[in-house]
């Protein structure tokens, strides 16, 4: 578990940064500054670039990481497999914007109901998928050689250094809010800028396109691509519908309710994404050495640790929910979106438990079947929120996104002990829950402070000295129990 808990520690900790600066911008600078519409726009024009980013950047994101392995000794092959990769982007580019020129119409008619403004700075969205595609393929040029905490730092510290002193720069009207949508152009660049740099410097590469050490391998590249393209836009469009269609069903305003409430509750699910990131090439290695029994064994492990540590971070966000909208400014403009936090919560905390389930068959020669159960999920996903928002609003939403979580997680976990008898969970992830529950109870009956920063502090002291202390004793985690071994000794050092 080496380079796996290094790299993860060191990326989840500066995940956790960004999750502060971000927790600042999207909580306390946001709703000060803007209104709930401009905080939907803002939202909306990021999403829908995402959501157009896996058609642009071609599925290279996984394929960079599968196959990276096979031409890593060749220096003239890694740089023909990155050209490659390259070309497809292009390629995957000028497709988006084909499509996006041939239902333009289409476009403007399904927001311009409700979000009539976003309509205006479509070419803000082309430019922001322009960089999040070429900030894909660096990204993924440094994952597949596991180097994962800079990409990190980019996406989640510095863009949102960058956001958060726009708003600041709002606030004393130096700039105006249509002035701060066009600066994410250039916030967005830096990160961009700094990838390419960086991974220059790490390996040098050149472009290649003679393909000649790798014209035998083309063709499941290509097929790997197309795979990967489907399923990156299937698990996109689960991961944003639900944003473009509050934005068309609803309106700004509630676009911006919803992602600033969305905001609290994905803190849950931060630690799976630095564990993703550096499994997937470890995974690759894995499976190309044929050495399913390590895989085994990290797919357990990770399922248990994530349990623990989602549950910990479940307690403490729905314990001290009040006291969080307490904190934000205009909490009354925002309040509304209290009632889905628990609800998305529990969503995050089930893809938690489920381990590295995606990336374990992705990664595996059942890839094609990643595939079919995003394509699948997907419609579930579109068709949940088209019937169940007009009913509950934005709650709607949340119960969709609990919905395919439980029905995609589900069909995961089935698939992998159907093809390796593998299973993430065990009786103590039954102790875990149990622990859980009985933590929930006992904060549920104490009695709160009226001081909200007093509350969270003593309800959050609670739940560590209660809930990690059990966690230890009951000998749930192996790792966790190592690492509380350690600190404890390395503070008192025998004479």
């Amino acid at each position: 578990m080496g380079i796996l808990l290094k790299q993860s520690f060191w990326s989840s900790l500066i995940i956790y940064i960004g999750v502060l600066i971000g927790f600042i911008n999207s909580l306390i600078l946001f709703p000060k500054y803007l209104k709930t519409e401009e905080i939907g726009l803002l939202r909306q024009i990021i999403s829908a670039a995402t959501l157009l980013l896996p058609l642009a950047a071609f599925g290279i994101s996984g394929t960079s990481i599968k196959f990276y392995p096979e031409f890593s000794k060749d220096v003239k092959s890694k740089n023909e497999f990155f050209s490659f990769q390259f070309l497809l982007t292009i390629i995957g580019l000028f497709l988006v914007l084909i499509l996006t020129f041939i239902f333009n119409k289409e476009l403007i008619n399904f927001f311009s109901k409700k979000s009539e403004l976003i309509t205006d700075y479509f070419d803000i969205i082309f430019f922001i998928l322009f960089l999040l595609t070429l900030s894909t393929i660096f990204e993924s040029y440094l994952k597949s050689r596991m180097h994962i905490i800079l990409p990190n730092f980019t996406n989640g510290v510095l863009n949102r250094i960058f956001t958060g002193f726009s708003v600041l720069l709002l606030s004393v009207s130096i700039i105006n809010f249509h002035q701060m949508i066009y600066l994410q152009v250039p916030i967005y660049s830096i990160g961009v800028l700094i990838l390419i740099f960086y991974s220059y410097k790490k390996e040098k590469f050149t472009i290649d396109l003679n393909f000649i050490k790798i014209k035998n391998k083309i063709n499941s590249i290509l097929n790997f691509n197309i795979y990967s393209l489907v399923s990156g836009f299937g698990n996109i469009i689960i991961l944003n519908i639900d944003i473009l269609m509050i934005s068309a069903l609803l309106g700004l305003s509630d676009t911006g309710i919803y992602t600033t409430a969305f905001y609290i509750a994905i803190i849950i699910e931060m630690p799976r994404r630095a564990v993703s990131q550096i499994s997937t090439p470890i995974l690759s290695k894995l499976f190309k050495e044929n050495n399913l029994k390590s895989i085994k064994n990290y797919y357990k492990i990770v399922s248990i640790n994530q349990l623990i540590i989602g549950s910990l971070l479940f307690l403490l966000v729905i314990s001290n929910l009040e006291n969080i909208f307490s904190l934000i400014p205009n909490k009354d403009n925002f309040i509304k979106g209290i009632s889905i936090v628990p609800i998305i919560c529990i969503a995050k905390l089930i893809t938690m438990s489920s381990s590295f389930g995606s990336e374990l068959i992705l990664m595996s020669k059942h890839y094609k079947f990643s595939v079919t159960s995003i394509i699948i999920l997907a419609i579930i996903t579109v068709i949940s929120n088209y019937f169940l928002i007009p009913i509950y609003g934005i709650n709607g939403a949340a119960y969709a996104a609990l919905l395919s979580s439980i029905i995609f997680n589900l069909i995961k976990i089935i698939f992998i002990y159907y093809k390796y008898r593998f299973l993430p969970f065990s009786i103590k992830s039954v102790y875990v829950i149990i622990i859980t529950t009985i933590t929930f109870l006992i904060i549920y009956f104490l009695p709160s402070n009226q001081n909200y920063i007093l509350d969270i502090l003593f309800k959050s002291f609670f739940i560590m000295i209660f809930f990690v202390p059990i966690i230890y004793l009951f000998k749930v985690s192996i790792d966790l129990n190592k690492l509380i071994d350690k600190f404890f000794n390395s503070n008192n050092p025998k004479s």
